[in-house]
């Protein structure tokens, strides 16, 4: 999977997962743990997903700049996020708040999907080509080079 399908995957997973919760009965709350699993995948997709869309916008060369960066827009909107869920909740219940999160969510989603749709394909790396971590063992770095240049299968 890409990074789009990743955060998709992570988008339903989490507008799932928080809508659920309002359909659950306050004499029933054993039943969160169906949907708590979404959680994992929430945040692993977004996580994974996040690292590498920052990677791949990044000069090159800036791409733990671009991880700070990030991670700065990431603090601040989770403490917007966390000051307008407590005043939600507070003032119009918890069932609003999760299903306008849910929202929230949505939108996003469908922004990526239009996005990807007007863009025409992903996001493709700048960095001119990927190399695997860990070359094959039979392999030394100048036999990969000169394999991957000739079109060898490695």
């Amino acid at each position: 999977f890409g990074p789009e399908q990743l955060q998709e995957i992570a988008c339903l997973a989490y507008i799932t997962r928080v809508v659920g919760y309002t359909f659950i009965p306050p004499n029933q709350v054993w039943m969160v743990l169906f949907l708590e699993p979404l959680h994992g995948v929430t945040y692993a997709c977004a996580k994974t997903s996040r690292v590498e869309f920052a990677a791949r916008l990044a000069p090159k060369g800036y791409e733990s700049s671009s991880q700070g960066i990030l991670s700065s827009v990431i603090g601040v909107g989770s403490l917007i996020g966390l000051s307008l869920g407590g005043w939600v909740e507070d003032t119009l219940g918890a069932k609003v708040m999760y299903r306008g999160f849910a929202m929230v969510a949505l939108v996003g989603l469908i922004v990526l999907f239009i996005a990807g749709k007007l863009h025409g394909k992903s996001i493709e790396s700048k960095h001119e080509e990927k190399k695997p971590l860990v070359l094959p063992t039979h392999m030394t770095k100048t036999n990969y080079d000169s394999a991957i240049s000739t079109g060898e299968e490695t």
